[in-house]
């Protein structure tokens, strides 16, 4: 059964990877406050799949999946939420940028709106409700002990908290950073056109 979990965890290792929403978030909040500021990023993306395992386990995944109505609304909700974070960055003006300089102390509030803005940009992704559903379906065997299920599952949230921390770890090296630093604003306005185009690109998305 163990050997079996192998190629699963590949595949979701690989869909974790891909560029998405999640990933321009923790490059935005990695660049602008700092490490702390992306893992912390990292963790509401990674808690943020439990809406997703609930969503299934209670077969509102099921009803994302077949529900143009219950598709739509969700993706709606989170196609307004990523214009809405990409139009506060696209109103960055020279000199009036919050990149902060000192990657090692974030403000406070900093931490918290980077732990909300991954938890909420996951937790409203249709696909990823729908990956869940599909993954779960495909992975779960009947006869799996509870024990082994949740231990996998835990695995998987690690390995998504810790790809998206690698991610802002990378990005806030000094060398690295200083780059976007001297960027100013047009960082904040690149990553708004990004995210105002993922917006865009979840509302038209099919199911």
């Amino acid at each position: 059964m163990l050997l079996t979990l192998i190629p699963a965890y590949g595949l979701f290792l690989l869909a974790v990877m891909s560029p998405g929403p999640d990933f321009i978030m923790t490059v935005q909040n990695s660049v602008r406050h700092g490490t702390r500021a992306g893992v912390a990023t990292a963790l509401g993306i990674a808690l943020a799949n439990l809406i997703h395992i609930a969503y299934v386990h209670v077969g509102i995944g099921a009803l994302i999946a077949h529900s143009l109505l219950a598709f739509s609304l969700l993706k709606l909700l989170a196609a307004a939420y990523l214009i809405y974070l990409g139009y506060k960055a696209l109103r960055s003006r020279a000199g009036t940028t919050d990149i902060v300089i000192d990657a090692a102390t974030p403000r406070s509030t900093a931490l918290r709106a980077a732990f909300g803005q991954g938890f909420v940009t996951n937790a409203l992704n249709p696909k990823a409700a729908i990956f869940w559903l599909s993954y779960l379906t495909i992975v779960v065997d009947p006869a799996m002990p509870s024990a082994v299920l949740w231990g996998f599952i835990a695995l998987l949230l690690l390995t998504a908290f810790v790809w998206f921390s690698l991610v802002a770890y990378c990005l806030t090296r000094q060398a690295i950073r200083q780059q976007f630093i001297r960027c100013g604003h047009w960082f904040d306005r690149v990553m708004g056109v990004l995210l105002v185009g993922l917006g865009i690109k979840v509302a038209l998305a099919a199911r």
